[in-house]
């Protein structure tokens, strides 16, 4: 079998969310082959980093983009084009390239930089409340409105308020920071002290006798192996 048919292969299991049904199936028959002998099994569990394929962007332009993906979901509801629509709500720079990159500020100095920042979330409040109406209106848009990879980026984006009003970039990363608007679900995580990654972690859990898998899960990027794993092997059935 070639590569790409088995790539293609994984993906419709994938697709039809057919994987667990089949990793249940390979475990019945492993069972009845006489590879697993007794009901109690002995696992092993381990997580390994899977890459996320979202482009992984800066606040500023991850903001950007949030605000320009949920501006072309509102003008589709219009019968508009993006660029249109957001040109009469003012927010024709969130089309650009680059927000960061032409935005004509020394980028060391941090007032120039809260300015932008203040700019920024001012927006997103207003943008999300029109998300909000269109979902009442359009109720079988929901999903793409308020559920999908915009408002989610826009929720969680890693800027915060500030006490004496407009908003910061918050210091340091936020646990569950949303990285890319391609893929909400990516998170930074760190395979050790001195790598990390941006995407999400696999955990398997093996059995020890026979070598089996016995579960798979996907789990986020962030999620710590001695916490999230174990529940893999609970509550996955083993056959």
């Amino acid at each position: 079998m070639q590569k790409s048919a088995l790539q293609e292969f994984e993906a419709k299991l994938v697709l039809h969310e057919r994987g667990e049904a089949l990793l249940k199936k390979s475990i019945e028959e492993a069972r009845r082959a006489g590879y697993l002998q007794s009901r109690k099994i002995r696992v092993a569990l381990d997580t390994t980093p899977i890459l996320g394929k979202g482009a992984v962007k800066d606040t500023y332009n991850l903001l950007a983009e949030g605000i320009e993906q949920l501006a072309c979901r509102l003008a589709e509801l219009k019968g508009e084009t993006g660029g249109t629509w957001a040109e009469r709500q003012g927010l024709s720079r969130y089309f650009a390239s680059s927000l960061k990159g032409e935005a004509a500020i020394d980028w060391d100095d941090k007032k120039q930089r809260e300015e932008v920042v203040d700019g920024d979330c001012a927006g997103c409040p207003r943008l999300l409340g029109w998300a909000d109406q269109a979902q009442a209106a359009h109720p079988e848009q929901a999903e793409r409105l308020r559920g999908g990879r915009p408002a989610a980026t826009l929720d969680r984006a890693g800027c915060g308020g500030e006490a004496g009003g407009g908003c910061q970039i918050k210091s340091g990363t936020e646990k569950d920071r949303v990285v890319s608007v391609e893929d909400p679900e990516m998170r930074h995580g760190r395979k050790s002290a001195s790598k990390r990654f941006n995407g999400h972690k696999a955990a398997v859990a093996v059995d020890m006798e026979s070598q089996l898998i016995g579960a798979v899960e996907v789990l986020a990027g962030n999620a710590g192996d001695q916490e999230e794993s174990v529940g893999v092997g609970a509550t996955k059935p083993s056959g």
